[in-house]
């Protein structure tokens, strides 16, 4: 089964302008807080020094390192989902899936190959049944409603064309 793959983020580094930007934050955001609100600028409390920078990056490697783990674990998740559909289905529809995945010119990421499962199964047509109706049964709540608020609203004025 052919799909994309995930690129690993690179590990964070300190470039010198990222540094310097680091160190200058504490003051950046005592200028703008002084330029949003100039007559409370000397009651506010000042923004707190800024971190050391290894502490800030080990704490923004760990950051990305959760964040990266986190998404891969979704993705195999929504791959264990969708092939295990894939396999649900009857050997007809595999072909068909097959088929098209094999011709498939979008990302080939989870999302898209479950997308051509639910469609080949009939998953997809049924919630888009289910979808319809609902709007139909809300419609007509909303038609009900207006009904009976239009037949309780008052008459304003007489009628002048008798």
């Amino acid at each position: 089964m052919k799909f994309d793959r995930v690129v690993r983020w690179e590990s964070a580094t300190w470039t010198p302008r990222k540094l310097a930007m680091h160190m200058s934050k504490p003051a950046r955001q005592a200028a703008s807080q002084a330029a949003k609100y100039p007559l409370l600028a000397d009651v506010l409390e000042a923004p707190p020094p800024a971190r050391d920078p290894a502490a800030e990056l080990r704490a923004r490697q760990a950051r990305m390192t959760s964040a990266e783990s986190s998404m891969r674990n979704l993705h195999a998740s929504q791959w264990r989902n969708a092939r295990a559909k894939y396999r649900a289905c009857t050997q007809e529809q595999r072909d068909e899936i097959d088929a098209k995945w094999a011709t498939w010119t979008g990302p080939r990421n989870p999302v898209c190959f479950s997308y051509l499962v639910r469609v080949a199964s009939g998953e997809y047509q049924a919630i888009t049944d289910r979808m319809r109706q609902r709007d139909r049964e809300l419609k007509a709540a909303i038609d009900a409603q207006r009904m009976a608020e239009a037949a309780c609203k008052p008459q304003l004025f007489e009628d002048d064309s008798k």
